[in-house]
């Protein structure tokens, strides 16, 4: 598949997760996403015409789980 490099966004939005999206738990599976942090997520992605992404150390199922049915980019599984 070929990609113009000219209709690729100029800025890419990484987002960490652990402890700057989401507060820390006292276990990996009991953080809180908040609804409303989703859809304002939803919302950035469109903005940004989809050039925004995770960044974890945990796995991209857990991340894919925590923001459905949200799914961005990752660089997950890092740590």
């Amino acid at each position: 598949m070929y990609i113009d490099a000219a209709t690729l966004p100029s800025t890419a939005v990484l987002l960490d997760v652990d402890g700057t999206l989401l507060d820390l738990a006292p276990t990996p599976l009991e953080v809180v996403v908040p609804p409303d942090l989703t859809e304002a997520l939803e919302r950035l992605s469109q903005r940004v015409k989809g050039a925004l992404a995770f960044v974890s150390g945990r796995p991209l199922a857990e991340l894919d789980l925590f923001f459905q049915p949200l799914k961005l980019a990752a660089i997950a599984g890092h740590g």
